[in-house]
């Protein structure tokens, strides 16, 4: 979000990156910025599933 900040309406004393998109890490921290964005809200559409309940009777052991 600062990398797009200084890009666009520059920050005080730091006019010298308004306009420059080219930079590597800049473009890099864009889109890893962006992945998280798109994985967030695949999982907030995801349904919630509760924990699993076990439907062996009571007094029954697994070996």
């Amino acid at each position: 979000m600062a990398y797009t900040l200084t890009r666009t309406v520059g920050l005080p004393h730091a006019h010298s990156d308004i306009g420059n998109w080219a930079e590597s890490a800049g473009v890099l921290s864009l889109l890893v910025e962006a992945a998280f964005v798109v994985l967030t809200v695949v999982q907030l559409r995801l349904p919630a599933s509760g924990p699993t309940l076990s439907l062996a009777p009571s007094g029954t052991q697994s070996r």
